[in-house]
């Protein structure tokens, strides 16, 4: 088999296994991971099966990733990686099952966000309580706009989640570069 052939076949099955992540056709995913070993192959942005099924919230398809060696802490061009798309999505036991394989808590994505920023951000209760549980820092800001995740919650009135991050250490005389909490 010449390169060319080579290439093209890497391709084709890196789509094919990104369309059964996508349809969460667990059968076919197993079946074309018995032939095809490549796990962590990467889409034109850089995301990973994993990354994809982590955002739809697929459980069963993570778990048969993370069984067949996917790495939890890739990103893509972005920086984002599994653990901030279910994270934000509030996919809640695909979060606990990405940190219990050891996904990096305090990941950033381009704009400087963890995990629990975009929880916060999105009004995610039962992801932000997992993530500082899990030892998020609850005074972590972004890079570009210096926003705590209280300062994110409070704005878009999502006390319950303002009162957790009290509950954690959240520091309440905080700004960002427009107004004070």
């Amino acid at each position: 088999m010449d390169t060319t052939t080579s290439i093209k076949m890497t391709t084709l099955a890196i789509q094919n296994l990104f369309s059964y992540v996508e349809e969460e056709n667990l059968l076919a995913l197993k079946s074309h991971l018995d032939r095809f070993k490549e796990v962590d192959g990467r889409s034109d942005n850089g995301q990973t099966p994993l990354m994809l099924a982590a955002e739809q919230g697929s459980l069963e398809i993570v778990q048969e990733l993370i069984r067949r060696g996917a790495n939890v802490n890739l990103d893509d061009v972005d920086c984002w990686s599994a653990l901030i798309s279910a994270a934000k999505e509030g996919h809640l036991e695909v979060v606990k099952e990405l940190l219990e394989n050891s996904a990096y808590i305090e990941h950033r994505d381009m704009g400087g966000w963890t995990a629990l920023m975009w929880a916060a951000y999105k009004g995610q209760v039962d992801v932000t309580e997992l993530l500082l549980e899990n030892g998020a820092n609850p005074n972590t800001t972004g890079q570009q706009y210096s926003v705590y995740p209280i300062i994110w919650a409070a704005g878009r009135g999502h006390a319950d989640i303002v009162k957790v991050l009290l509950e954690t250490g959240a520091k309440v005389n905080c700004s960002d570069k427009v107004r004070s909490l």
